[in-house]
């Protein structure tokens, strides 16, 4: 501790005589990691909520872990005199983020507590589209297809409705939370919990971005007597991380809330902010490299249900998935359209770099939300990861004794394409009948009603007189190629339409060794 002092001392004639010779470089942000925590005082007792503390030990888990220790306070402030900005600091990853010139960065490296320095540049948060004021004949049947695709209505009789479960949203703003209607329930129940604007040190997040009021309403919301979300009866923390200024801190105000969210003890995050281009290369995006990644596999592993939504690049140059959306402990969501149930084209795609399958489940991509006064339609898969959140509650309060991973595991088992997958819908809708069902979630009564006939280069697929289901209706075919590796090396979706034969062409340098293929009522492997 002395050694400690002595160079806090002697770093304040260092900073100033430095800073006098460095003062045309432009400071840009950095995130400095930390050899070890030090000597701390640190009681969970004094830093948990009772109610955290009681999920942790329901779920089996230590009342605290070297994560749950403060970054130490001698480290931040050596680290400040030499930055021109400490911008905060994340306990689990035992880090700071700053901002600095390229000759404090180099100082900073060579400090001996100091183990990893890593450049930071802007980031890119996803943003819904949004359009349409006060919802009309259509915008209410957007709220019952958005719910009927999961079967909602099962779960409202078997009332579950997110009782017992907390549920932290990270967004850019709550406006009109504290006033619209859909919104009254948890004001008169007491169901918002804690509040907290990271970015302004503040608990008002009722302004600013109104992008957290719509996803609120997503998980929550009531239009008048019709619900918007299936987990009316959770309870809430609302954090604000996201704002308009100084973007590069919002990851950090990302991982903070999580941390935050964790002493709080809840049981579920979502998220639906993530950071692409201007940030990262899609190359970086291995769901364990990125800072807000590795916090977000840290939430897994002390219990949280990390819920993100995947990213609306699916149309754009990026195409892949957002961090921390690729995150192997994150269920990332994609989006599909509600009049058809397949991918809706802005929806990202999968895997992540290290071959994860992304997306996990996939939900509604155009919605009926809320807006600070009024509704709207809004779009994006924004929207898609908080219907799942509000799902995931339902199931939780349903199996009050399963962990996070074993809720994940129900999530995806659930899809109405298991175990089927592709990068485009991941196992596809949850499904509550599932959830509900005596039977294992994903277990298939297949009709065996594809005929499959192999030829050189071709696949070619009709569907069995047997097979009534299908015979001269309209239904969906998903199918993907794999490799001898079991690598999907290609998939799709064909229409079945009047009993016609699908026929799949592939080339020889490929090295196709299997073919699966799902339809409402089969899942079959063909080897080739």
């Amino acid at each position: 501790m002395i050694l400690l002092r002595l160079l806090i001392a002697s770093t304040i004639c260092l900073a100033g005589s430095f800073c006098s010779l460095s003062y045309a470089q432009v400071p840009e942000p950095a995130w400095i990691y930390f050899t070890d925590k030090g000597e701390v005082d640190f009681t969970a007792e004094e830093y948990f909520t009772a109610f955290a503390l009681e999920r942790r030990i329901a779920l089996g888990l230590n009342p605290i872990d070297i994560t749950d220790i403060p970054v130490h306070q001698d480290y931040l402030t050596i680290v400040s005199r030499f930055s021109s900005e400490l911008c905060g600091s994340s306990r689990w990853l035992n880090a700071a983020l700053v901002l600095t010139t390229d000759d404090q960065l180099y100082e900073i490296k060579n400090l001996p507590f100091v183990y990893d320095v890593r450049p930071s540049n802007i980031i890119k948060t996803i943003q819904a589209e949004t359009i349409l004021p006060q919802p009309n004949g259509t915008e209410w049947e957007l709220a019952e297809q958005q719910l009927a695709w999961h079967e909602a209505d099962l779960f409202k009789k078997n009332n579950l409705s997110g009782k017992g479960i907390r549920i932290a949203v990270l967004d850019g703003g709550f406006p009109g939370v504290d006033t619209h209607p859909a919104f009254d329930h948890l004001h008169h129940n007491n169901q918002i919990i804690s509040t907290w604007d990271f970015a302004r040190k503040s608990p008002d997040v009722y302004k600013f971005n109104a992008h957290g009021t719509a996803v609120l309403s997503c998980i929550t919301g009531f239009a008048g007597d019709q619900p918007v979300g299936m987990a009316p009866d959770a309870e809430f923390l609302l954090a604000r991380t996201e704002l308009s200024g100084e973007p590069w801190k919002e990851e950090l105000y990302w991982i903070q809330a999580a941390e935050w969210a964790d002493k709080l003890g809840a049981h579920i995050i979502s998220s639906s902010l993530g950071y692409t281009y201007h940030r990262y290369f899609i190359s970086d995006l291995s769901g364990r490299d990125t800072p807000v990644a590795l916090a977000a596999n840290i939430a897994a592993r002390k219990g949280i249900l990390v819920i993100n939504c995947i990213g609306n690049d699916g149309n754009k140059n990026w195409k892949y998935a957002v961090t921390p959306a690729d995150a192997d402990s994150v269920l990332s969501v994609g989006g599909i359209n509600p009049d058809t149930g397949i991918h809706i084209e802005f929806s990202s795609f999968g895997p992540n770099m290290s071959g994860d399958m992304k997306p996990n489940v996939v939900a509604s991509g155009k919605v009926m939300a809320a807006s600070p006064k009024k509704w709207k339609t809004a779009y994006g898969t924004s929207f898609s990861a908080p219907l799942i959140a509000g799902f995931a509650a339902c199931a939780w309060q349903l199996n009050p004794s399963f962990s996070n991973m074993d809720i994940f595991n129900l999530i995806q088992n659930s899809g109405h394409l298991y175990p089927y997958y592709d990068f485009a819908h991941g196992y596809g809708i949850p499904k509550a009948s599932k959830i509900l069902s005596e039977e294992a979630p994903g277990k298939i009564q297949s009709e065996n009603n594809l005929i499959v006939n192999l030829k050189p280069g071709q696949i070619e697929i009709e569907i069995a007189e047997s097979g009534d289901a299908l015979k001269g209706a309209s239904q969906y075919l998903y199918f993907n190629l794999r490799d001898g590796k079991n690598n999907i090396v290609r998939y799709g979706i064909y229409q079945i339409q009047g009993g016609l034969p699908v026929i799949i062409e592939f080339k020889e340098s490929e090295n196709i060794k299997s073919c699966y293929l799902r339809t409402d009522t089969s899942y079959q492997i063909f080897k080739l």
